[in-house]
C-alpha cells in the first residue's frame, strides 16, 4: 500500500471516519477499549476510505482518488494504525505538506497481545501486526519530517454494512435540519439513564410527520422535524444523545441524510454519500417505555393564555433568588391575572411574588412548577410571545411560541407541601 494524500484532506478524513476511535467519551463508554478499538481501518483503492468500530459507534468516510481531491495512489491495499497518533503527528504537519504513506511488510506476522481493559488486567485479545507504515511529509518548501506506526492486520476487523440487509428506511432529512432537532429537544433530557430511555432522543411518526422528543420525566420538548420526508415504515427509535450528537457533526453540511433502523440488531444508521455512521440504540422494550407523542398531541386543553417571554422571564428570574426549583403559578379569570409565588426550601428568605397582568385568562388555574425548566423552555423559544395552555386535569402545562407550532414543550406539575397553604 502506497499513496500521497495533502495534509488538510486527511486530517478531515481521519476526524470523520475516525470518530469511534478518537473520542473519548465513546470510548468511555465501552467495556473494554482495546487496540483493535483504537485503530482506524485506511484502505487504499479507487477512493480513500477511512473507518473506525466499535460496539456502540462505527463511523466511515470515503473521499474519490484522483489529484482534484488531493490524492494519489500508487498500490491498492488496506491496514489498522492506531488513530490517535496518526491524527496528531498528520495535524503537527504543515497545511500545504503532501503525506505519503508507504507500508513496509514484515517477513513473518507478529502476534501482539491486546491493550489493557478496565483495570490492570491484560486482555487475552492477539492483535496482528504485519509491518510499519512509513510516513513522510513533504512541505513545498522542500522541508518535511518522517515517522513510523505499527499497522496491522486489517481483516482483524468485520466489515460492516451501512446499512445492514435487516434495515429499513425510516426517512431523509437534511444535516442541517437534523442538527437543529438535535438541538432543539436534547436539553429537556436526563444527563444519563440507565436503560437509556431518557438520555435519548425519541423519533416517532406521527400523521406523516416526523417528530424528535426527549423528556428528563419533569419536561418535555417535542420538535416536528422540518423538510423531512418518511418512508412510511413508522417504526419509533430511540437515538442515545451520547452518541448522536458528536456523530451528527462529522455529517457534511449542506447534504441529505438516510436515516435507517435495524430494530433486530438495535443499530441506527446515518447515510451520506461521504459519511456513513452506525450507532448502537436501545431495544424494544427499552422504547416502548418512551411517552407516546400521541398522548401529547391529542389530548384536550383549555383555552390559551398568551403572556410576553421577557416578563415571564423577569418574573422567573426574581422567583429563583429565593427558591431555584419551583414556584406556584396562580392564574385568576377574573382578575385577569398571573401571581408567581417562591417559597425558600430552608426558611432562608421570605416568600417572593410577583404579579403579571394578562390580556385574557379564560380558567382558573393553580399548580406548582420548576423554575429552572420553564426558564431553560424559554431560553429555546424564539418568539416574544409565549403560549400557556392546561388539560384539564391541571397536572402539567403546555408551552409554545407564538407562531412557533412545530416546536412544542411540556412541563409537569410538581408536588410541593410548602405549597399547601400558600
Amino acid at each position: 500500500m502506497k499513496f500521497k494524500v495533502k495534509q488538510s484532506v486527511l486530517v478531515n478524513a481521519i476526524e470523520k471516519g475516525g470518530l469511534a476511535a478518537l473520542s473519548e467519551t465513546i470510548l468511555a463508554d465501552l467495556g473494554n477499549v482495546t487496540l483493535l478499538t483504537r485503530s482506524l481501518k485506511i484502505t487504499i483503492d479507487k477512493h480513500l476510505t477511512i473507518s473506525s468500530f466499535s460496539d456502540i459507534l462505527s463511523t466511515e468516510y470515503t473521499i474519490e482518488v484522483k489529484k482534484e481531491n488531493g490524492i494519489v495512489s500508487e498500490k491498492e491495499g488496506s491496514i489498522l494504525v492506531p488513530a490517535k497518533e496518526l491524527l496528531d503527528w498528520v495535524k503537527s504537519q504543515e497545511s500545504d505538506s503532501a503525506i505519503e504513506m508507504e507500508l513496509s511488510l514484515f517477513d513473518a506476522i507478529k502476534n501482539i497481545s491486546g491493550v489493557k481493559t478496565s483495570g490492570d488486567s491484560e486482555n487475552a485479545l492477539l492483535v496482528k501486526q504485519i509491518g510499519t507504515v512509513k510516513l513522510l511529509a513533504k512541505e513545498k518548501s522542500g522541508s518535511g519530517s518522517k515517522w513510523e506506526l505499527d499497522a496491522y492486520d486489517s481483516a482483524q476487523v468485520t466489515k460492516i454494512d451501512y446499512p445492514s440487509a435487516q434495515s429499513v428506511k425510516l426517512f431523509e432529512i437534511s444535516t442541517e435540519k437534523l442538527l437543529v432537532a438535535i438541538e432543539s429537544t436534547s436539553f429537556a433530557s436526563m444527563p444519563t439513564h440507565h436503560e437509556h430511555v431518557m438520555d435519548s432522543i425519541s423519533i416517532q411518526e406521527y400523521k406523516g410527520d416526523m417528530y424528535f422528543a426527549a423528556t428528563d420525566t419533569k419536561r418535555c420538548s417535542l420538535y416536528k422535524g422540518e423538510d423531512v420526508t418518511s418512508s412510511g415504515a413508522n417504526k419509533p427509535v430511540l437515538a442515545p444523545i451520547k452518541i448522536l450528537t458528536p456523530a451528527c457533526k462529522i455529517l457534511p453540511k449542506d447534504s441529505k441524510i438516510d436515516v435507517h433502523y435495524d430494530e433486530a440488531a438495535c443499530k441506527f444508521y446515518l447515510i451520506q454519500n461521504e459519511v456513513k455512521i452506525r450507532m448502537t440504540c436501545p431495544e424494544k422494550t427499552a422504547i416502548s417505555k418512551f411517552p407516546n407523542i400521541l398522548l401529547l398531541l391529542q389530548k384536550e386543553y383549555l383555552s390559551e393564555i398568551a403572556v410576553s417571554k421577557s416578563i415571564l422571564n423577569k418574573r422567573l428570574s426574581g422567583a429563583s433568588v429565593v427558591n431555584k426549583y419551583s414556584a406556584l403559578f396562580n392564574f385568576e379569570k377574573d382578575k385577569k391575572k398571573l401571581t408567581i409565588k417562591a417559597i425558600s426550601e430552608d426558611g432562608k428568605y421570605k416568600p417572593n411574588v410577583s404579579e403579571t397582568m394578562l390580556e385574557d385568562v379564560q380558567v382558573d388555574a393553580r399548580a406548582i412548577f420548576g423554575i429552572k425548566h420553564m426558564s431553560d423552555i424559554l431560553k429555546v423559544i424564539k418568539a416574544e410571545r409565549v403560549i400557556l395552555k392546561f388539560p384539564s386535569n391541571l397536572k402539567s402545562l403546555r408551552i409554545e411560541g407564538e407562531g412557533e407550532t412545530n416546536h412544542i414543550f411540556f412541563i409537569m406539575a410538581i408536588d410541593n407541601p410548602k405549597y399547601k397553604d400558600a
